[in-house]
């Protein structure tokens, strides 16, 4: 517990620290993050591409883009994720200086069992300061983009078509300027901390 505060307050100190100097603007190179893809197998790289060019394309309005650095097969046992021991097992093939990403076959909300989930942002509970996403193979080319606006500090919202809502309106989904914004600020938080997990 107490290497968790202390996570959590070194995070609060470079966001208090990022307080005083301006991110960077739409004017200067995108900040670009390494995505760590684990796949179960049967996972084509063309859903690695779709997922990671849809969400280049929501981000650039943050000047945020993400580059595919590697890619593994994940081990079968963790095919099908049920519990929150599942999750955290994921931990141990995080990936330094890069934003892990996790492709499983199912997963199962964790406090509405047995509903499933397409995706979630993840912060293992046995490794301080890891964090990742983990999305499932049959999910919608929005998904991976979703988790990755949780991961850079967007909650959900509640207007439709946002990509942060559950609501569809038909619409194409959209990131609003104060996600962007945040967004933005996040993701200069982590280039700065070189620590993008």
């Amino acid at each position: 517990m107490k290497a968790r505060l202390a996570t959590y307050a070194r995070t609060l100190g470079l966001l208090a620290a990022s307080a005083s100097f301006a991110p960077p603007t739409s004017a200067d190179a995108p900040i670009r993050f390494a995505l760590a893809m684990h796949c179960v197998s049967g996972v084509d790289a063309s859903f690695v591409a779709e997922r990671v060019a849809t969400a280049n394309q929501l981000f650039a309005g943050a000047d945020v883009q993400f580059d595919v650095a590697s890619t593994s097969v994940l081990p079968e046992r963790h095919r099908t994720l049920t519990t929150r021991d599942d999750r955290d097992a994921l931990g141990a093939y995080r990936t330094r200086n890069a934003i892990d990403v996790f492709v499983v076959e199912s997963l199962v909300d964790v406090d509405t069992p047995p509903l499933a989930r397409r995706g979630v942002h993840w912060r293992d509970r046995t490794r301080p300061g890891t964090r990742y996403v983990i999305v499932i193979a049959s999910s919608s080319r929005w998904v991976l983009a979703h988790e990755l606006g949780h991961y850079f500090g967007n909650a959900h919202s509640d207007v439709a078509d946002n990509l942060m809502s559950y609501a569809r309106a038909g619409g194409e989904p959209f990131l609003d300027a104060a996600q962007l914004t945040r967004i933005r600020r996040s993701a200069w938080v982590l280039s700065r901390a070189r620590r993008p997990h």
